[in-house]
């Protein structure tokens, strides 16, 4: 099977994610699942995978809800900003992949969601000092992508600035950007840790989502045994970096601090002032979905029912 991504070897989401879907496909299936991976945009660019999985180019490929805001705006719905539960989010997420609204806008486009995740918060990496109200950051350009993240950029008067993961780093160096609003587990496999000089720390921008698809055709030609190895396998690959995401943000902390990364708070005042500039954020981006005959309003009333159990729990 062939297998696309958008990101390095040696990001967490390889490591902890998609080699362990791999490995474990191929021993539940004793060797009858096997794949050729082609990470990093080697086969297809992050912004095609949603097409390639959907047109059988590959047979399964991960997928950013920011690069589908076209055929599948819905999705992005995870990336709504402020939460901080890790593992909650990330399996709210899955749940709402497996929803009838999701599964069925999915299988619209012939793929099947096997997993999904979000990320840990983004946070503001600034290529300079830290700041201390909204009016130091007014104008800054941030890399991040389209959808809900980028309109909470610039909801907080930021320019946000559409580009892959790979482009990130040349777009700082020239000062194409100031800012990257990424998870702190993405500095160093991007090797932004040459660049970056201080992190936000207790603002979450977004908590970026992905998954990963399979196309239809694909998974109906495996029998029954094949396919509840993929299913074992893929929750495998979720536990697997739930966990790495749980337990690894103070030891990734830790380590970017002792390569002079400076990691600072704002005030609580401040930080409510952000929340209240970002308030309309998610009925704004539901309300212009549905008018586009999308079911915004359908996948924001779930995931804001799920928040709520979260915040119950």
């Amino acid at each position: 099977m062939k297998l696309a991504d958008g990101i390095p070897l040696d990001h967490p989401v390889t490591a902890y994610g998609a080699k362990v879907f791999m490995e474990k496909a191929e021993e539940y299936s004793d060797g009858r699942i096997t794949f050729q991976h082609f990470p990093a945009e080697q086969l297809v660019s992050a912004a095609d995978t949603f097409e390639a999985v959907s047109s059988g180019t590959v047979d399964i490929a991960w997928v950013s809800p920011a690069y589908v805001t076209d055929a599948l705006p819905e999705a992005s719905v995870a990336e709504l900003p402020w939460g901080e539960d890790i593992r909650g989010i990330s399996e709210a997420y899955w749940e709402v992949l497996q929803s009838d609204v999701l599964s069925g806008l999915l299988s619209d486009n012939g793929v099947k969601a096997m997993w999904g995740f979000t990320f840990p918060p983004a946070r503001l990496c600034l290529g300079g000092s830290p700041i201390k109200t909204r009016s130091d950051i007014h104008g800054l350009k941030v890399k991040t992508t389209l959808g809900l993240r980028a309109e909470t950029i610039q909801a907080l008067g930021m320019t946000p600035v559409d580009l892959p993961g790979a482009e990130m780093y040349p777009a700082m160096q020239r000062g194409t950007i100031d800012a990257v609003s990424i998870p702190i587990s993405s500095i160093a496999p991007f090797s932004m840790d040459e660049l970056v000089k201080s992190v936000l720390s207790n603002v979450n921008l977004a908590s970026g989502a992905v998954f990963y698809a399979m196309n239809d055709a694909s998974w109906e030609k495996l029998d029954a045994d094949q396919q509840d190895a993929l299913t074992r396998a893929a929750d495998d690959a979720m536990a697997s970096l739930n966990k790495y995401y749980e337990t690894s943000e103070q030891k990734i902390q830790s380590e970017l601090e002792s390569q002079g990364i400076e990691f600072f708070e704002i005030s609580a005042s401040e930080l409510e002032q952000w929340r209240e500039a970002t308030a309309n954020v998610a009925t704004d981006w539901a309300k212009n979905l549905d008018k586009r005959g999308s079911k915004g309003s359908e996948v924001l009333d779930l995931w804001l029912s799920l928040m709520d159990d979260l915040d119950d729990a």
